[in-house]
C-alpha cells in the first residue's frame, strides 16, 4: 500500500486484502446461522464495546478522536 507516497501495493498486500476478505465471508455466514436472538445479543455487544470505546477516548463529538 501507499505509505507517504514511498511504495505501492505488493503480493503481501494483495494476500492481506484476501485474508481480511475471506475472514468477513466466514464471519457473515457464521452470523447468518445465527438465531435471533444471539444476533441480537451480537449486535448490541458490538454497540456496547463501541460506546465504551468512544468514551475511555474522551471523544465527545462523534470523530472518535482523543483530546490532545
Amino acid at each position: 500500500m501507499v505509505l507517504n507516497g514511498e511504495r505501492g501495493i505488493d503480493e503481501y498486500d494483495m494476500f492481506a486484502v484476501l485474508i481480511k476478505i475471506c475472514h468477513a465471508e466466514n464471519w457473515c455466514r457464521l452470523f447468518m446461522k445465527m438465531d435471533m436472538e444471539k444476533k441480537q445479543a451480537l449486535v448490541q455487544r458490538t454497540i456496547d464495546l463501541l460506546e465504551n470505546l468512544k468514551e475511555s477516548w474522551g471523544a465527545v463529538d462523534g470523530t472518535m478522536q482523543p483530546w490532545v
